[in-house]
């Protein structure tokens, strides 16, 4: 610590005794696990959310830390440098690190997280791994909206075609036998849930039923006269 006061005059150093305090937002997110009697190292800066020189986004608070425990001036003077000199990786900070007492519950929040952010990075781990070998859902350029998509569908279409050395690209006619039979099957099925009235009539035949004309008066065939009587020769009342 001596030398890194004279080494780097600008910078500011802090010691926490982790054996009884906690940094809350530090520890179980950027740290390596505790080990009884071996320091760890952070340095945080604040970092442009933009590596645009001329930009004047917000400064956000960053961190970069050794991967392991147990600490030595080389390795920390090599991160302090890398940081200042703007050649080593920072990771943003969601909320600004607490300092609180080193609790039961603490410890249990922290190997919580631990394990959920082994999780991820193995299910990372995993599709990236997958993604390179051609078989994981997403890979290459698909990020899953339309065009990566469509990319994903050609890629497989040549590597099939690549695995198949008698593969034969269909003819129009073919395509266009392909897209006909498929309209049939499908008027096919349609017709299985086409259902007809009970008292429809059959196919072909008239809605009025019998062989006659249609019954305009609701009788069974029976006409009144053009001149006014039936032929029954009933009176007729005489308007006039």
């Amino acid at each position: 610590m001596t030398k890194l006061l004279t080494e780097f005059p600008k910078v500011t150093f802090s010691v926490i005794d982790a054996s009884v305090l906690y940094v809350k937002g530090l520890e179980a997110e950027f740290l390596p696990e505790m080990v009884e009697g071996q320091p760890r190292f952070a340095v945080f800066q604040k970092v442009a959310g933009s590596t645009d020189a001329a930009s004047k986004d917000r400064l956000k608070t960053s961190v970069a830390s050794l991967p392991s425990s147990g600490v030595s001036y080389g390795p920390m003077s090599n991160l302090v440098a890398g940081v200042i000199q703007k050649t080593q990786t920072m990771e943003k900070v969601p909320a600004l690190p607490t300092i609180k007492t080193r609790t039961k519950k603490l410890l249990e929040e922290e190997k919580a997280k631990r394990q959920r952010r082994m999780e991820q990075q193995r299910r990372q781990a995993e599709g990236s791994s997958s993604s390179s070998g051609g078989g994981g859902f997403f890979s290459g350029d698909n990020d899953g909206n339309s065009d990566g998509r469509k990319a994903e569908r050609e890629r497989r279409r040549a590597e099939h075609r690549k695995s198949n050395p008698n593969y034969r690209e269909k003819t129009p006619e073919e395509i266009a036998e392909i897209e006909r039979k498929r309209r049939q099957r499908m008027e096919e099925e349609a017709s299985k849930w086409n259902m007809a009235p009970e008292d429809a009539p059959p196919e072909g035949e008239p809605m009025g039923g019998g062989g006659g004309g249609d019954d305009i008066d609701g009788d069974d065939g029976d006409y009144d006269s053009i001149d006014g009587q039936d032929d029954d020769n009933d009176d007729v009342m005489d308007l006039d």
